[in-house]
């Protein structure tokens, strides 16, 4: 299964660095599926593949800059991840100045990431993503699939108007007369769709809905499946694209008094309607504020003399904004007029029309009032300018990009670029022509490129140089530096073992002479990698770059053993086996190690020369289990890497009970010995396996339970059962001729917990408990129950209920209880307005420095209020 990765992030502020982090992330993890939306106009089909990758991953990386935190996208992708339960990495830019807390975001549970830089985020990421992509592998591979108590899956991610949704899925168990109930909702949780569905002798269920109908709105919907017990629900999600039925148009024709000394305009619009048109004389822009709640097009005939664009007394064309963002329009133009038609999307508020115009002497009086001459123009045109390079800090002898952010072009101006030292000293300077400049999104942004290159004794190190963009009256400026900065060396593990690779890393920034293309190290005279050990040698090993601008460059390369005794353990690649050194990279490279060796990597460059050391295993094993703290009747899976125990690449192997390794699994009361685990695939290298806790004899279980603790039997590699105390340890042993390897976890058991859903009721209403104690879970196969108590102040006595888990290794159980004006034992609990009511569980599994024995009273309390008739 591959993981998949959405960046949510703000274009506003973090554009060109949010590309240089997918980059980095796309090289570093090369087979996930990472997505950052890059597109500059959010257009329907861009929302719809937004959402899909969405709602399909599994780790949404949160950026939070000034933009984003003002963001509705960003908090709008926050909203859909937290309703889809996705995992969430916050990180946080420095200039934000708050604390985690002062977000007011739900950015859920894990630790934020800090940060300056992107190429201090970049790093932070890789550590972090790392570590959640081995969790989420291990699980997978020890556990596979977790078997849920109900699934559902529909057929497709997207649907149109009028397809046909297959709703299908399965159960664990089956429940007589008990059929499936499908509900389908919106974003805001109503009712879409009902259905309910019978199941089938194996288990499964499938059923058909048509989209469209109720399903007005294009968006997410999510189908939810219950199955007997009302906790018993499973979700998943799609998106619909949206009603075909097109909504009837209403259509508005008038005319419009302008702002201003101007003759009226007509105009036609079509589902919108027009609130204001505002024409400065100090501008060359028309205003035109509207309202609409559907796409629509407005139809402006506006006269030559209040507004008009020509060259050279040839006509040119206008320039259109709606809300901000460049509009396609088609225009008929007569001799007194120009007649504009524009499309604009739902909820615009304003098209602007920008024009110059140079009249001609014939009808300069007529246009007196209203004449732009350049100078004039230069003069009452509002310019917006903005320069950046695209580096703080360059190497010497780099490409040093320059962009311009300039939104309104003066007809006839350049935009003029110098740069200069600390000392004022010009070095460099251009004139960028737009109008020479190809079309492009950059250039409809408002956005103009050029470079320089470093090419003569001006430019130094520790210099700091700034660059000064003009147009018409407007300039800004911007500021860099030139350094040298030290390399560093990274490997994805400190120890290896043989047959597995090394993802080598160099982080150079001064390797990276050109922002715009990807460049390599390590086979140059400029800079030399080489990588070494007791047994072989790869020099000038060339490492690439992992994107345009990352300054990261990366190899791969595998590791192949030899034992004391000379026997080699080749490395397996496409099913051909690699006994010797060779490769010059950056992922064709191979070195022979020996047991414990040495793995010395040394990267030279003219000034200096940087050293990592790794190191190869004793070619043993790593047992890995799947939580730190069990309680006492958990499941316990286990998965050992040992590529050294696969004797034939093409079969499922197993290990723990030859003479090649066994594997003894104990706690301080039993242990199970010779324990077979199983090799997830042909040549993976890694078994796995699981045992069943059975804690012990204990007199506060049920009766008719009692039989299954304390027992200890079982070969693998899932059958094992094992005994332990309440406050015990496991541990994985598997020894070899020349070693043993040990994984080991506590055993402890846990204070319960127990909670009201709800802070107040009212009489006739059924209030719902939750308990949550996982030493409660007794069989992780099956689902628990047992009794609690509750009462209030009408009925001090009360009445008991049953609670039940909601799954089957959950630990967590709910309940519920009617509020009325009699109790019925286990149905309903007298209560009055004003009442406290009080629900109790009493933990008898309490950890130290409890004893064996002792009990611990848990409650709950809410409350009943008068009965509230708009509830």
């Amino acid at each position: 299964m591959v993981f998949k990765i959405f960046i949510s992030y703000s274009q506003f502020d973090f554009f060109d660095r949010a590309r240089k982090i997918y980059n980095y992330l796309s090289s570093m993890f090369p087979n996930d599926d990472i997505f950052i939306d890059q597109a500059k106009t959010k257009a329907k089909k861009w929302r719809e593949e937004n959402d899909r990758k969405l709602i399909e991953c599994h780790l949404v990386i949160l950026i939070l800059t000034p933009a984003a935190l003002q963001s509705n996208e960003v908090k709008r992708e926050i909203k859909i991840a937290n309703d889809m339960k996705k995992l969430i990495l916050p990180c946080k830019m420095n200039v934000l100045h708050l604390e985690w807390d002062e977000l007011e975001l739900d950015i859920g549970s894990l630790d934020g990431i800090p940060f300056k830089a992107e190429e201090d985020l970049q790093t932070s990421l890789f550590g972090e993503i790392s570590k959640i992509r081995n969790e989420f592998y291990m699980l997978e591979n020890i556990t596979g699939t977790p078997i849920d108590p109900i699934t559902v899956s529909v057929d497709k991610s997207t649907y149109s108007d009028g397809d046909t949704i297959i709703i299908s899925g399965e159960v664990k168990e089956l429940l007589s007369n008990t059929p499936i109930s499908i509900v389908v909702v919106d974003t805001d949780d109503h009712i879409v769709a009902l259905d309910q569905v019978e199941i089938d002798s194996k288990k499964k269920y499938s059923t058909e809905l048509t989209a469209g109908g109720t399903m007005k709105d294009k968006g997410n919907y999510t189908v939810k499946a219950r199955y007997g017990n009302k906790s018993d629900i499973a979700k998943t999600s799609f998106v619909f694209l949206g009603s075909s039925v097109t909504p009837k148009s209403f259509v508005t024709e008038d005319t419009i008094i302008v702002e201003g000394k101007y003759p009226p305009i007509k105009y036609r619009i079509t589902d919108g309607k027009v609130l204001n048109v505002i024409k400065d004389p100090g501008t060359t822009s028309l205003i035109t504020t509207i309202q609409s709640e559907n796409d629509g097009e407005i139809t402006l005939t506006i006269p030559r003399i209040l507004l008009d664009a020509k060259v050279d007394n040839v006509d040119d064309d206008f320039f259109v904004l709606v809300d901000g963002m460049e509009a396609r329009f088609d225009e008929v133009k007569t001799d007194t007029e120009r007649i504009l038609t524009i499309p604009f999307p739902s909820n615009s508020d304003e098209i602007e029309i920008v024009g110059i115009s140079q009249p001609t002497k014939s009808s300069q009086k007529l246009f007196e009032k209203h004449k732009e001459t350049p100078e004039n123009t230069e003069q009452r045109h509002v310019v917006t300018l903005s320069v950046s390079f695209d580096r703080t800090v360059y190497p010497l002898n780099s490409k040093v990009y320059v962009r311009v952010n300039c939104p309104y072009i003066l007809y006839g101006k350049n935009i003029e670029l110098v740069i200069f030292n600390s000392k004022n000293k010009t070095i460099a300077s251009k004139q960028l022509d737009p109008s020479l400049v190809p079309d492009s999104d950059l250039k409809r942004a408002g956005i103009y490129e050029e470079f320089f290159l470093m090419n003569h004794s001006d430019w130094n190190l520790g210099e700091v140089y700034t660059i000064r963009a003009s147009h018409g009256n407007a300039s800004a400026e911007d500021s860099c530096t030139i350094d040298e900065r030290t390399p560093v060396i990274q490997t994805d593990k400190s120890v290896y073992l043989a047959g597995t690779n090394m993802i080598l890393t160099v982080i150079d920034p001064d390797a990276d002479k050109d922002s715009q293309k990807q460049e390599s190290v390590g086979n140059t005279e400029e800079s030399f990698l080489t990588i070494s050990s007791s047994m072989g040698k790869l020099t000038g090993y060339k490492l690439t770059e992992t994107g345009d601008s990352t300054g990261i460059f990366q190899g791969i390369i595998g590791l192949i053993g030899t034992h004391d005794d000379g026997t080699k353990i080749p490395y397996v690649d496409n099913e051909h086996n690699i006994s010797k050194t060779q490769g010059n990279g950056p992922d064709n490279g191979f070195i022979q190690v020996k047991q414990s060796d040495e793995i010395k990597i040394t990267y030279k460059r003219k000034s200096d020369t940087t050293v990592l050391t790794a190191f190869a295993s004793n070619f043993g094993a790593m047992i890995e289990l799947d939580q730190k703290v069990y309680t006492w009747t958990d499941k316990v899976r286990i998965a050992v890497v040992a590529p050294s125990f696969i004797k034939d690449p093409n079969k499922i192997e197993k290990i723990g009970n030859d003479s090649d390794g066994t594997i003894t699994i104990k706690t301080r009361t039993s242990r199970l010995e010779k324990y077979e685990l199983i090799e997830t695939g042909p040549g993976t290298g890694i078994f796995v396996g699981e045992v069943r806790l059975s804690g012990f004899q204990y007199d506060k279980i049920p009766s008719d339970m009692i039989n299954d603790f304390g027992k200890s039997i079982g070969n693998g590699p899932n059958d094992g059962i094992l005994s332990c105390n309440s406050d015990d340890g496991i541990s994985v042993e598997l020894a070899t001729k020349n070693e043993t390897i040990v994984g080991s976890a506590l055993i402890r058991w846990n204070i319960g917990e127990i909670q009201w859903m709800n802070s107040t009721y009212s009489l006739g209403d059924t209030g719902s408990i939750r308990v949550i104690d996982p030493d409660m879970n007794f069989n992780p196969n099956l689902i628990e129950i047992f009794k609690i108590r509750v009462w209030s102040d009408s009925d001090p006595v009360g009445t008991e209920i049953l609670v039940v888990e909601t799954g089957p290794e959950k630990g967590i159980f709910v309940g519920d209880i009617s509020f009325g004006t009699k109790t019925e034992e286990g149905i309903s609990l007298k209560v009055s307005p004003g009442d406290s009511v009080i629900a109790e569980y009493v933990d008898f599994t309490l950890p130290d420095p409890y004893k064996n024995g002792d009990e611990l009273k848990i409650t709950a309390t809410t409350g009943i209020i008068p009965y509230n008739s708009d509830k």
